[in-house]
């Protein structure tokens, strides 16, 4: 099994990608409604492509905690504590 240096912890910074996320769609929305087309889609644009690096992170600490997961089982199973 893989052992990892560091463990990817994305509660905090993904609660603060998901409001920078909310906060750039209002603002799209808004340029949206103002015919501040091109502003439109820059910021929608923003918004998808850090709502798709926060999608790779937390698919990253997923992976992280099934081995890390499989890791504490199997060292149950070798100290006998099944």
């Amino acid at each position: 099994m893989k052992e990892y240096r560091y463990k990817l912890n994305m509660l905090e910074p993904g609660t603060k990608m998901i409001k920078l996320i909310v906060g750039l769609i209002i603002l799209s929305v808004i340029f949206y409604f103002t015919k501040l087309i091109v502003l439109c889609y820059l910021v929608s644009i923003l918004a998808g492509i850090t709502g798709f690096i926060l999608w790779v992170l937390i698919m990253i600490e997923q992976h992280q905690d099934r081995v890390l997961n499989e890791q504490a089982i199997e060292e149950r199973r070798r100290n006998g504590e099944d």
